[in-house]
């Protein structure tokens, strides 16, 4: 009866085992930093500070100084160190009869420390700062959002530099036939999930990633704040009811971690939305003649409807224009060119004049 009663595995072995495991999936992951100095306990506030830096590299003549110097700042968050815990219960008679129940139910404890900071992983990818919004997929959009990154890595750190998305399933179908064979696949990855390169973006299947929607990052965006090792408690016979000797057995682990965006240059969102309207101007024409001193007005079109538009000529001696109304000042071409500006982006159209004499 003694061996029935014996406590087989001591707590030391099993943080071991949990903590082992739990690095060993965050090791084959390359979507986030991993910093384990977090001293911190639950609850407790973290302040991180996002940190940029000016420019002040010049090129200098004999005898000249730098006229401007290296401007560091930065942003502070508070973030609240959090507890993840879980819980696993056994009989005696169980392990006696299987160990592998306890082996894998160990596992299964630090899988699901695991996702849980994936998951974490993933809200954080989502506050991204910098985004992509169009009406429907298009390819070209993985390479707009690699030029949107800062990417700062070196080539002795290839994973700090190399771009990754997770997409949800449904949108990899449509990427896959728009890109047909730009889609490459690299049998080298062994990563779960993986489906090929796209722009020099891993494409990564999630399936709880939001359709019509996906994060570019590199590994620099998130940081995971890891304190080192697993806390585990064990006790038998702790529920009320396990009344008596019932050799019931229970373990709790716990991991103390923080997930935060750090580095919001280092991410770009995409989001489809068939209701967006694309910005943009056009001019009623494309070319038009007109004697000196006389006049034609020009239309423009513009999306959003109601945009303001700034006119402009190339030549002012030639033809000048007021509200699209292009009046000839002397014989010449002048090209006309009505723009809009929406969210810091100017979109234009223009129309080639040409004035004569008359």
């Amino acid at each position: 009866m003694a061996a029935v009663n014996h406590k087989i595995y001591d707590n030391f072995y099993l943080a071991n085992e949990i903590e082992d495991q739990f690095n060993t999936k965050i090791d084959l992951q390359n979507y986030f930093v991993v910093d384990n100095t977090l001293t911190e306990g639950p609850g407790m506030v973290k302040k991180i500070n996002r940190y940029s830096a000016t420019d002040s590299t010049e090129e200098l003549a004999m005898g000249q100084g730098n006229s401007k110097s290296i401007e560091v700042s930065f942003k502070t968050r508070e973030y609240r160190v959090k507890l993840a815990q879980n819980q696993f219960d056994y009989y005696d008679e169980q392990e006696m009869t299987d160990p592998m129940i306890v082996q894998t139910g160990i596992r299964r404890m630090a899988s699901g420390m695991f996702n849980k900071v994936d998951a974490d992983f993933m809200t954080e990818l989502k506050k991204a700062t910098m985004t992509l919004t169009a009406t429907e997929w298009d390819i070209d959009l993985f390479a707009d959002a690699v030029g949107m990154i800062d990417n700062t890595g070196t080539d002795n750190a290839p994973e700090s530099i190399r771009a990754f998305c997770f997409m949800n399933p449904k949108d990899i179908a449509k990427i896959r036939k728009l890109a047909k064979e730009t889609l490459q696949y690299n049998e080298s990855f062994a990563r779960q999930g993986y489906v090929g390169t796209l722009y020099g973006v891993d494409i990564i299947s999630k399936k709880n990633q939001v359709e019509g929607e996906t994060e570019v990052a590199i590994q620099q965006a998130v940081t995971l704040f890891n304190k080192k090792g697993t806390i585990v408690e064990q006790d038998r016979n702790a529920a009320p009811a396990d009344v008596g000797n019932t050799r019931h057995n229970y373990i709790w682990s716990e991991k103390y971690y923080l997930v935060a965006l750090t580095d919001d240059t280092k991410v770009v969102k995409i989001i489809i939305d068939s209701t967006v309207v694309t910005p943009s101007v056009t001019l009623s024409d494309s070319t038009a003649s007109i004697d000196v001193e006389e006049t034609k007005t020009l239309t423009a079109t513009v999306v959003p409807e109601g945009t303001a538009v700034t006119w402009t000529s190339s030549d002012s001696t030639v033809a000048t224009v007021a509200d699209g109304v292009v009046t000839g000042v002397a014989a010449g071409e002048a090209t006309i060119t009505a723009k809009i500006n929406v969210n810091g982006t100017d979109y234009t159209d223009t129309c080639a004049v040409t004035v004569t004499a008359g």
